[in-house]
């Protein structure tokens, strides 16, 4: 509601799974097409939101986060620049609880440089430098074209995690030209039910489990879509990391399960990003010392929430994204 863009150039579609009388009388009132869906998973509901968009750009929202004014002014300047975008996917400003700026989430590097990929490009030595930005993280920091989004609908809808994940892999794998954008265009916000954290040591276990399944499942699924073997590398290698993080918890129950992944093309551990190195070795850990590492992991995901609380400067610190006169 927010963007310095004329309303008359997008439309605003909410799915949500519950009715509240306020809320709902504030979308009518705004022209906001709501979409009520008791669906858990997310694919399944953002598939239906596109099929009923009307839009040439899908750009994506989670209910926590938003957007600084002049992203879709962005936005639609660099689909009119380039025809053969399919895939945009911007920097973002971390926040807390509180709506105050936080440090960058350690799982995820946000995008220091403005990349841009040509349509078919080679993936040699280059898809490995383009991950270390975590291009696929963050659904509101991803636009994609509306003949990719119908193209790839039908698998959004088959997968109820990692979204995000899918549609930089789908983008890459057909083709599509994409873009990384340096400018800070999402607030992005990290709190506990982001790092999962809540309540106690069987809570977190229970429901950290059913949340890491789930994961699994998802690139099982990713992987069946995408047969290329470059691409299938960086797919596996989040596969791996979900077993490790399961096997973890599961403590000596899956103590073989998780030599085997530790062992069998480790090198894939060691491709993507910083955080899969950690999780490779806290599983080494885990084999030896099976019940400390299961501590050890909720306690260090536990405590490091407390380093997002704190403050380092607010959102006009950042400088304001350029847009042009065009």
């Amino acid at each position: 509601m927010n963007q310095n863009v004329s309303k008359k150039y997008y439309e605003i579609i909410v799915s949500k799974n519950f009715e509240d009388t306020k809320i709902d009388s504030f979308l009518e009132k705004n022209n906001v097409k709501c979409i009520y869906d008791k669906r858990t998973g997310i694919g399944p509901r953002i598939s239906k939101c596109i099929s009923m968009s009307k839009g040439a750009i899908i750009s994506f929202l989670e209910d926590d986060d938003s957007w600084t004014p002049e992203r879709l002014s962005i936005v639609i300047q660099e689909f009119l620049n380039d025809p053969n975008l399919g895939y945009y996917h911007n920097a973002y400003i971390p926040i807390n609880d509180k709506g105050e700026i936080t440090k960058e989430w350690i799982h995820h590097k946000n995008i220091r440089k403005t990349i841009r990929l040509k349509p078919n490009y080679a993936l040699r030595g280059q898809l490995a430098k383009v991950m270390k930005y975590s291009p696929d993280f963050n659904l509101s920091s991803i636009c994609i074209s509306r003949d990719f989004a119908l193209q790839s609908a039908s698998k959004i809808a088959s997968i109820n995690y990692a979204v995000d994940v899918l549609l930089f892999f789908e983008s890459v794998y057909n083709g599509y030209g994409v873009m990384l954008d340096h400018r800070r265009l999402t607030m992005y916000t990290i709190h506990e039910s982001t790092m999962n954290k809540r309540g106690t040591f069987d809570e977190f276990e229970s429901s950290s489990l059913e949340l890491y399944s789930g994961h699994l499942v998802a690139f099982g699924k990713i992987l069946e879509f995408i047969d290329r073997g470059d691409l299938k590398q960086f797919v596996s290698s989040y596969q791996k990391e979900w077993v490790v993080r399961i096997e973890i918890l599961r403590g000596k129950k899956g103590r073989w399960v998780l030599l085997r992944t530790l062992t069998v093309d480790a090198k894939l551990f060691f491709i993507r990003r910083d955080y899969s190195k950690f999780i490779y070795m806290f599983g080494w850990f885990s084999f030896f010392f099976p019940k400390l590492t299961k501590y050890a992991y909720h306690f260090y995901l536990k405590n490091s929430l407390v380093k997002y609380a704190k403050t380092n400067k607010s959102v006009e610190d950042f400088p304001k994204p350029c847009i042009s006169e065009s």
